[in-house]
């Protein structure tokens, strides 16, 4: 069995694909896809970690496999690779160890407050803990952190929103602003931009080790991304301008537009996000193809 034959089946054992094994190994999917059709051989380093990923020595993983093995419940034997497998494991054990705590702190505001006669109270500040419970039970370990921190930026968001009327959009007014209009309000405006876009720049790097390969269309998501942003920009124009137009909604139509228009916001912001990381994943794609090239 050749090297690129043992490394095909490790990973279809794995239960990986090309792009992911590529990911945890910081090369492109059509590197991986040479080494498995023994159109190229993996650098000493690279070998290296394909032996800490499947759980294999260099000499197992070019000759053969000598990997751990565990009784099936038919009483044969199963080889399992212990590399990326327990790593996988533990990741997603602590993101449902961290959501189960998230949960109980919840619920314990929630009951501590309704004891004190405030439930809804309760319910309200136990909810970024809910969120993040949620998302970290039901995410398997990716990026729980990012999709975390995007959850609590949207509600702590769309309450200075409702509460004090204040968006990221206040900032271009700063050069008007005045000492009767309170500069508190303008910082927190400024505060609510620099957050809204660190976590943009971080959901455009979250996937920066993954390149786009060059097989893979380019146009199509960029084009998709810009076309989102701008839809979403228009719907936004339309919905200020009916408000500006209809100053005495009732309670629940004001209700709808102002909720409407933050998820508008939202979206433009996780658009720019991911646009973001497609260009970076295509100058990554790119600039490894010309290396490989030069090789």
């Amino acid at each position: 069995m050749s090297l690129g034959e043992n490394i095909a089946r490790l990973r279809v054992r794995q239960g990986l694909s090309q792009e992911e094994l590529a990911d945890m190994l910081g090369v492109s999917r059509q590197s991986v896809s040479k080494w498995e059709t023994d159109a190229s051989v993996p650098e000493l380093d690279k070998l290296i970690k394909l032996g800490e990923v499947f759980g294999a020595s260099l000499d197992s993983l070019v000759k053969g496999e000598s990997l751990t093995t565990e009784r099936r419940e038919d009483g044969g034997r199963e080889t399992v690779p212990t590399g990326t497998k327990a790593a996988g494991e533990g990741k997603g054990r602590g993101s449902r160890i961290a959501g189960y705590v998230y949960l109980v702190i919840g619920v314990v505001i929630t009951m501590i407050l309704g004891l004190m006669g405030g439930f809804l109270a309760g319910l309200l500040f136990g909810l970024p803990f809910y969120v993040c419970a949620v998302i970290c039970l039901t995410s398997g370990g990716e990026r729980t952190g990012l999709w975390c921190g995007w959850a609590l930026f949207i509600l702590v968001d769309l309450y200075l929103r409702y509460g004090t009327g204040l968006t990221w959009q206040v900032i271009f007014m700063t050069p008007y602003w005045t000492a009767e209009q309170n500069y508190m309000r303008l910082f927190i405006a400024w505060c609510q931009f620099l957050v809204g876009l660190f976590f943009v720049l971080w959901t455009a790097v979250s996937r920066r080790k993954r390149p786009w390969e060059p097989d893979q269309d380019q146009k199509k998501p960029v084009f998709l991304g810009i076309a989102g942003m701008v839809c979403c920009s228009l719907l936004m124009v339309q919905l200020n301008w009916t408000m500006a137009r209809n100053h005495f909604f009732s309670g629940p139509i004001y209700s709808a537009i102002f909720l409407g228009r933050a998820a508008l916001d939202y979206c433009r912001m996780l658009l720019l996000g991911w646009l973001g990381s497609v260009l970076l994943g295509v100058r990554r794609g790119k600039k490894r193809e010309k290396g490989a090239e030069t090789e």
